[in-house]
């Protein structure tokens, strides 16, 4: 009696043991599967360009003229049209650094634009016309300087020996500093120069 209800024991742990098994034992689980977001389309938006500039500058390059007698031999110096006594001394003058009715531009010369205080080039060139005129076009807002140089560009076979007149007598005379405004034609940016006799 007591070997059956051992074999019923046994049998009935078995049965649980079995029953656990199965219960612990779980379907083939599937691989998860990547899924892909799409993109978000992109929509193609015009692109502003750079301001090509609107502003300007302008000017002529005129020949200064002073007609005067005596000078020589101890002659007292007699002043006439397009001249003035810039000095004390009886040597001390000069074209009057007008441009008078009388003068005329100075035609073919080669002006420089840079970008700046002066001295400074590399932004473009200007070759003045018959009437001795030049000017820069698409600008942009910011410091330029304007300049002729006497010695280069071919300008020596039209403007030596010479010099100068203005907006200032000499060396510094050759130049111009411009604060240019966005969309500003900025107008009478002249020069006046002169033949070592101011014939």
């Amino acid at each position: 009696m007591r070997r059956e209800q051992n074999r019923a024991m046994a049998f009935s742990a078995a049965a649980l043991a079995l029953v656990g098994l199965a219960c612990g034992l779980s379907e083939p689980s599937t691989p998860e599967q990547e899924t892909e977001t799409p993109e978000a389309a992109i929509t193609p938006t015009d692109t502003a360009l750079p301001d090509p500039g609107t502003a300007s500058i302008s000017g002529v390059l005129w020949h200064e003229l002073c007609d005067f007698s005596g000078g020589q031999a101890g002659e007292p110096v007699v002043l006439g049209a397009g001249c003035v006594q810039w000095g004390f001394e009886s040597w001390q003058f000069g074209p009057n650094q007008i441009y008078d009715d009388f003068e005329v531009g100075w035609s073919g010369v080669t002006l420089h634009l840079g970008a700046g205080s002066c001295p400074s080039t590399g932004v473009a060139t200007a070759v003045t016309s018959a009437d001795g005129e030049y000017s820069f076009t698409g600008l942009l807002e910011g410091t330029y300087c304007v300049s002729y140089d006497p010695l280069s560009d071919g300008n020596d076979a039209i403007l030596i020996p010479g010099g100068p007149t203005y907006p200032i007598r000499g060396e510094a005379g050759r130049f111009w500093t411009i604060e240019l405004a966005a969309g500003e034609n900025e107008t009478g940016m002249d020069f006046g120069y002169a033949w070592q006799f101011y014939d």
